[in-house]
This record gives structure tokens, sequence and C-alpha cells, in this order.
């Protein structure tokens, strides 16, 4: 029987034989909802951190799980099929994970995540579709994972996407550095005949 149900009954019979008056009754009312209320927030206080566990690892699971999938049948695809399926994953994580939203929002969170998660996968195999050498990988292929984190985040509000966020921007400029300090000590060893080269032309 609904706890609120039966106190609202009780209070109607209290009123009718004039035990109480309307603003007891609504005062009790008041008071026995809001115990209700902190009762139920406190049960799922309790569940949180088991919860968010199974989460996290489930959404693990799942991201090793398409990408064990994509890599077993990756050889046997034609380039368009493989484009096409990394978008379907993407977005299917995204659906996913909007679906559960009103629903089960930590489910959303771990979709939402692994969605992010396969857009980046999904930028460094079309680049290895269409041939692109490491140096565009790290180059641009950073900065668009930087900015499907940061559209996430933009759009969600969503601490794992800030979290891929501030992972993988200070990563590209890192890239970045890493790269520059390479062509400049490939220069240095290259001699001055060479620069005067350069400078010429």
């Amino acid at each position: 029987m609904d706890p609120s149900k039966s106190l609202s009954d009780q209070l109607r019979r209290w009123l009718q034989a004039e035990l109480i008056d309307a603003d007891v009754a609504e005062a009790i009312q008041r008071w026995e909802d809001s115990q209700l209320n902190q009762s139920k927030h406190s049960s799922v206080r309790h569940l949180t951190v088991p919860i968010r566990l199974s989460i996290l690892l489930g959404s693990l699971l799942l991201a090793a799980g398409l990408l064990l999938f994509v890599s077993a049948h990756w050889d046997q695809m034609p380039p368009f099929w493989r484009v096409s399926l990394l978008l379907f994953i993407v977005i299917a994580l995204h659906a996913g994970g909007a679906w559960f939203a009103e629903r089960f929002q930590l489910m959303a969170l771990g979709l939402h995540a692994v969605g992010t998660v396969a857009f980046g996968a999904g930028v460094f195999l079309c680049a290895q579709i269409f041939h692109l050498d490491v140096l565009w990988s790290f180059r641009w292929g950073l900065l668009l994972w930087s900015f499907g984190a940061a559209a996430g985040w933009k759009l969600l509000r969503q601490w794992p996407q800030l979290a891929l966020l501030s992972l993988l921007l200070p990563g590209w400029i890192a890239a970045l550095i890493m790269f520059e300090v390479d062509r400049f000590r490939a220069l240095k060893r290259t001699g001055p005949s060479f620069q005067l080269l350069l400078v010429h032309f």
C-alpha cells in the first residue's frame, strides 16, 4: 500500500472527526513528504558507488568489444563500409545515451563517453583507410578528436567529456611541440650548406 495514500486517508478521517484542523493536516503531510524524499535520496546515495563502478566497467567492456568487432572484420570490408560502420557506431552510441538521458542518467553518461572515444578511434582509422601519414594523425587527428570532446562538453555538460578534452588538447599541443623539435633537429643536422640552399630558394 502506498504510504502517502494511507496518510492522506488518515488525515481525512482526522479532519472529519475534528481532531485536527486543515493547517495541521497540511503541515503533517508536508513533513511526511519531506521525510519520504530524504529516505529515497539516501538510498540512491548508498547505491551510487557500486552503480558507478558497474557503469564504468560496462562502458570499458563495450568499448573493447566494439574495437574487437571492428578489428576482426576490418580487412574484409571495402573502405566505404569501413567509414559507414564507424559512423554508425558513433551515432548509435550517442543515440543510446540520449535515449537513456531521462531513464538512467549514469548509463547515458557511459554511452556518451564511449561514443566520444569511438569518434576518436574513427578519426584515426579513417586516416589509416586513406593512407594518411602519422604526422597527419597526430597533428590533425588529435585536434579533430578534441573538437569532438569539446562539442560533447558543450552540448552535454558531462564530466567524461571534459576529462577527455583535458587530456586530448594538451596531448595535441605536446605532439605539435615534439614534431617541431624533431624538425628543428633534422634541419640542424643537415649542416649550414643545406640551410643556405633553403634560404636561396
